[in-house]
């Protein structure tokens, strides 16, 4: 008997992407790092839907392969800003947790019976306070590639292993 392994649909390590998000060459990975960003994201079940995690990273990356590992689930990130510091992303993360927990929405933790969209709209309103200062993904990309080139006149040195250090 031959057992084959079956190829997944969205690759996480080695693959043009993870998590359905661009792998990064590494010096964009490093520059994510260097300016300190971090992230508000919206972690759930593939197929399911819910429940999905509201929470906060400086490097998504890792804190995907953490979850991932941590269930039989494929998971997907369904929504991701960023900011350009922890104190501005755990702010905002709190500000959704919040929300949401006086919604009667809090499952356990981070976890939260909420759709993928209702995540994102929550982000995205609370995004929207004084004082919070939010980017895209494309957004914090783009800066980090144009810092790249500035310094080093390329962008491809290689592919990183997992997703930029942010």
């Amino acid at each position: 008997m031959t057992f084959t392994r079956e190829k997944a649909k969205t690759p996480r390590v080695g693959g043009k992407t993870i998590a359905g998000l661009e792998r990064l060459p590494n010096p964009v990975i490093r520059e994510l790092r260097d300016r300190q960003y971090a992230c508000v994201y919206a972690i759930g079940p593939k197929e399911i839907g819910t429940p999905v995690k509201i929470g906060m990273a400086a490097d998504i990356g890792k804190r995907f392969s953490d979850l991932q590992s941590g269930t039989y689930h494929e998971l997907v990130i369904h929504h991701i800003v960023w900011t350009p510091g922890y104190p501005i992303a755990k702010n905002l993360e709190r500000a959704c947790h919040e929300i949401l927990t006086k919604a009667g929405k809090r499952l356990r933790g981070e976890w939260f019976d909420v759709t993928p969209e209702w995540a994102k709209r929550t982000i995205n309103t609370m995004a929207q306070r004084p004082n919070m200062i939010v980017m895209s993904h494309e957004q914090v990309v783009e800066k980090a590639k144009a810092a790249v080139i500035k310094k080093y006149g390329k962008l491809n040195f290689g592919v990183g292993i997992r997703l930029p250090g942010w």
